[in-house]
């Protein structure tokens, strides 16, 4: 089975903090803030998401690889947590991550669209690993999904923060991991939940009296 990665998108001041005992700018900002509700849609129509906290724990303690780019394009390199120049960490909040950036054209540059203020948003890539649905028995009230846990691989500052990506009839069932993984869900909560077609028994004995009373007659 092929698992396709995820992309959230998050409008949430990314900064540069400069030390006194390092001239390098450190970007810094949440990348994803727990229990925030967020309309995904889709070609499918549309349910809420959020994030449950402690989502991301298991990942960063695995100790795998995750890597910062500017807006997901791998030839932006910002840093890693292997090049221990990316470092992550959950609080109550939500997902914190402190970038220190190379000393490059890309890095320079992604350093002054901050100070500019022409970059002003984060956004994640991630697979998720545990989630709950909740669906809506109600017309006109939409399905929920929180994400309990996701494998990240991904987490950096982006042009566009918004969630352009999951607008409607943008992107094809193909193109679109959480159309599969809506329609997974729904198809089996509606199988679990499907009315039992009642069962008419009828009983014989009215016919086997008829019977006998007509071979009484004979």
């Amino acid at each position: 089975m092929v698992v396709r990665r995820e992309k959230r998108s998050l409008l949430e001041p990314v900064k540069l903090e400069t030390r006194e005992d390092d001239s390098s700018p450190k970007i810094q900002g949440y990348a994803a803030l727990f229990d925030a509700e967020t309309e995904i849609r889709g070609w499918y129509g549309s349910f809420k998401e959020s994030i449950a906290r402690g989502a991301f724990k298991s990942s960063i303690d695995s100790g795998k690889r995750v890597v910062s780019l500017f807006n997901h394009d791998v030839n932006y390199v910002l840093g890693s947590t292997s090049g221990q120049t990316m470092t992550l960490k959950e609080d109550e909040r939500g997902l914190w991550i402190e970038v220190t950036p190379p000393d490059t054209q890309v890095g320079r540059d992604v350093v002054e669209y901050i100070r500019r203020g022409d970059v002003v948003g984060q956004s994640f890539m991630f697979t998720i690993t545990r989630e709950e649905w909740t669906f809506a028995e109600k017309k006109g009230e939409l399905d929920k999904r929180v994400i309990m846990e996701v494998e990240l691989f991904e987490a950096g500052p982006v042009l566009f923060p918004a969630y352009e990506e999951t607008s409607v009839g943008v992107r094809s069932e193909k193109d679109d991991p959480s159309a599969s993984a809506y329609l997974a869900a729904k198809k089996e909560w509606e199988d679990r939940n499907r009315p039992t077609e009642p069962i008419t028994i009828i009983s014989p004995e009215p016919y086997l009296l008829k019977v006998r009373t007509l071979r009484a007659s004979l």
